[in-house]
C-alpha cells in the first residue's frame, strides 16, 4: 500500500516526464509550485518525499517565506520577554559587518549559556558556538556566543524589538537600508514594509 500510494501520486504533481541534468545522475522534474504557481525544475526523489510527508511543494523563496511566517506565529512571546531580549541586544549584543559580501550578523556574548539557551527557545532560531578563551589565558573565562547569520531573520527579530531597544535603535535602519540596495526580496516585501512603518513613527 506504502508503494502504491508514492508511485500513483508523484505523478499527477509533476510537469511532463523526468529527466537527466548534464552531469547529475539523479532524475530531475520539473513542478508547479504551490505557493507562487512557478515552474522549477528539482529532484525526483525530493518529490516523492514531500508528497509521502504530506508537506507543500514550494520553489526555495516560498519555502522560506514559509518558516518565516510559522517562525512568526509560534514566536508568540509576552512583551516581557522581548523586552527582556531587548536588554541583552542593547548591553551586549552586536551587529557586524563580515564577509566579501558584507553580510550583516547579529550576536549576544555572555560568560552564562543559560540566557542565550532561553533566546534559541523562544525564537526557534540561532547559532550557538564557544570561545575557549581559557585556553589562552587561564585568567580568561570561557565565552558563549549565540548567532543570526540570516538577514531575514535579523530583520524579523529587529522588528519584534524594535520598540524597547534605547540604545541601539539604529540597527534596524543599517539592515533595512542593506536589504534595500542587496537583496532579492521575493516573498518577503511586507516584512520590508513593516521595517520602514516602525522606523517612521
Amino acid at each position: 500500500m506504502t508503494l502504491a500510494r508514492e508511485d500513483a501520486s508523484w505523478k499527477e504533481h509533476i510537469i511532463g516526464s523526468p529527466f537527466k541534468l548534464k552531469g547529475f545522475g539523479r532524475k530531475y522534474v520539473k513542478i508547479r509550485c504551490e505557493g507562487c504557481n512557478k515552474i522549477i525544475e528539482t529532484r525526483l526523489d525530493h518529490v516523492k518525499k514531500r508528497i509521502w510527508e504530506n508537506t507543500p511543494l514550494y520553489c526555495g523563496t516560498c519555502a522560506r517565506r514559509r518558516t518565516y511566517v510559522e517562525r512568526t506565529i509560534n514566536a508568540n512571546l509576552e512583551d516581557w520577554q522581548w523586552a527582556y531580549l531587548a536588554g541583552f541586544l542593547d548591553g551586549e549584543g552586536c551587529v557586524c559587518w563580515s564577509g566579501n559580501s558584507s553580510t550583516p550578523q547579529l550576536s549576544i556574548a555572555q560568560c552564562d549559556k543559560t540566557p542565550l539557551d532561553k533566546f534559541s527557545s523562544w525564537l526557534g532560531t540561532g547559532e550557538m558556538s564557544l570561545d575557549e578563551r581559557s585556553k589562552q589565558n587561564e585568567n580568561w573565562t570561557d565565552c558563549w556566543h549565540w548567532r543570526m547569520t540570516n538577514c531575514i531573520d535579523i530583520l524579523w527579530l529587529l522588528c519584534q524589538v524594535h520598540k524597547y531597544l534605547l540604545v541601539k535603535k539604529d540597527w534596524l535602519t543599517q539592515v533595512v537600508e542593506y536589504l534595500d540596495q542587496r537583496v532579492d526580496l521575493n516573498g518577503y516585501e511586507d516584512l520590508l514594509e513593516h521595517a520602514r512603518s516602525l522606523l517612521s513613527k
